[in-house]
């Protein structure tokens, strides 16, 4: 009896703390608190189960904990522990050991695609309601934006992403033990709309690579009838690209003229200086190429100076200067703040995720998301971003480990048989 009601306590546990991670509500600390803590009054009873999930992903939890610890070295070394970086590694560590605690993944990725689905809902009101009370509708930019979209333009982009993926998995393992829901193809297709409306370029291109991955490594068919789908695929995109303004915008695509795109994207993309920045950072001489410049300090300073330097003529002076802005790329941050060794403990997680499930569609597409997300985003730099991490890489062996166990097939093939699902 008690070991249903603490089962059924940790079911509640987790869809509060969904709720929290997809709305971005601050509470979200407080829900993690509570699972770990429902986690180490079950720890023996569930030992077998944490022991079987450490088996299977054994390469892949000891090279993140590598990364964890030389991050927390690091800090040490350069008297940094009191820094925001070093807290939120525990956050994705925490978010990451509670992914193991799930046991139902259908009923998870039910209550994560209903948080979602809200989060959609939620949006589109506004917009409404923006569209009919401002004199001119602007989602290309604006400090409007994110309060109007409830959680930030990027992070719901890797949200929604996330979702299209679930979704088509959960219509592949329905389909599979006999259930055509198209209720799960509907999903994706709200989604991926939402996402082409408010203009988020990195998912959009992110979702449009997965498409051509999977036609071309783990769509079972011929290769011709793969050049036919790639075709009207891709014309597809160019359509769409076409007809919406926020995306021409965002994109810059106001004219294919090569030179005048890149021009503009200079003027309009404040990552094209942030990259130059820093470059140019690590090139210097006093940037250790093993350790890194050392402190978080002594790498904004430098960015600061840099932006003051590089923006004199352009129309984002103000901009820059008054948002100090971070690399924006977390493999670049972890390069010229760690070094090498940094930077390449980081890699070798996505590397080790990689050779794991490369064939698992399904956890290689939320891979590729979130490898695409951390070229254009510091998600250790934010409490949501740390949370999404140990998330998203949760997720990604759940998928995994939920294959490996089953005997349904799934779509694989990529440097590997198929493998199994339930």
């Amino acid at each position: 009896m008690k070991a249903i009601v603490l089962n059924k306590i940790n079911y509640l546990l987790l869809s509060f703390y969904l709720v929290c991670l997809v709305f971005d509500f601050k509470i979200v600390n407080i829900a993690l608190l509570l699972l770990l803590f429902t986690s180490v009054i079950t720890i023996l009873k569930d030992r077998e189960s944490i022991y079987n999930n450490f088996k299977e992903n054994v390469v892949v939890y000891s090279v993140v904990l590598l990364f964890f610890l030389y991050q927390l070295l690091h800090g040490v070394f350069n008297f940094e522990l009191s820094e925001k970086r070093i807290g939120l590694l525990f956050l994705f560590i925490g978010s990451l050991f509670v992914m193991t605690r799930i046991l139902d993944i259908r009923w998870f990725i039910k209550v994560f695609i209903g948080c979602l689905g809200l989060v959609v809902l939620g949006g589109c009101y506004n917009i409404l309601n923006y569209y009919f009370q401002s004199e001119e509708f602007n989602l290309v930019a604006g400090a409007h934006i994110n309060p109007m979209l409830i959680v930030d333009r990027p992070y719901l982009g890797f949200l929604l992403g996330i979702g299209i993926v679930l979704s088509f998995f959960m219509y592949n393992l329905e389909k599979k033990i006999g259930n055509t829901n198209k209720f799960w193809l509907f999903i994706p297709l709200i989604f991926f709309s939402y996402l082409i409306f408010v203009g988020n370029r990195v998912q959009l291109l992110s979702l449009i690579f997965l498409a051509f991955v999977y036609a071309f490594f783990y769509l079972k068919t011929t290769w011709k009838k793969k050049l036919y789908f790639s075709t009207f695929f891709l014309l597809g995109i160019l359509s769409v690209f076409t007809l919406s303004d926020t995306l021409k915008q965002r994109f810059a695509l106001a004219s294919f003229d090569n030179e005048e795109i890149i021009n503009s994207l200079a003027e309009k993309e404040p990552r094209v200086i942030i990259w130059k920045c820093t470059k140019s950072i690590w090139l210097e001489n006093s940037t250790n190429v093993f350790f890194g410049v050392g402190k978080v300090q002594i790498l904004e300073d430098k960015l600061a100076d840099c932006y003051d330097r590089k923006t004199i003529n352009n129309r984002l002076r103000g901009y820059f200067l008054d948002a100090l802005f971070n690399t924006h790329n977390q493999f670049l941050e972890y390069l010229v703040l760690t070094g090498t060794v940094g930077f390449g403990l980081f890699l070798s997680v996505f590397i080790t995720l990689f050779i794991k499930v490369r064939t698992n569609f399904y956890s290689t597409a939320l891979l590729c998301l979130l490898f695409n997300f951390c070229c254009v985003e510091n998600l250790f730099d934010i409490q949501l971003g740390s949370y999404f991490m140990g998330f998203t890489i949760g997720l990604i062996l759940l998928l995994d480990n939920f294959f490996n166990r089953k005997s349904l097939q799934t779509p694989t093939g990529f440097f590997g048989n198929n493998r199994a699902i339930s």
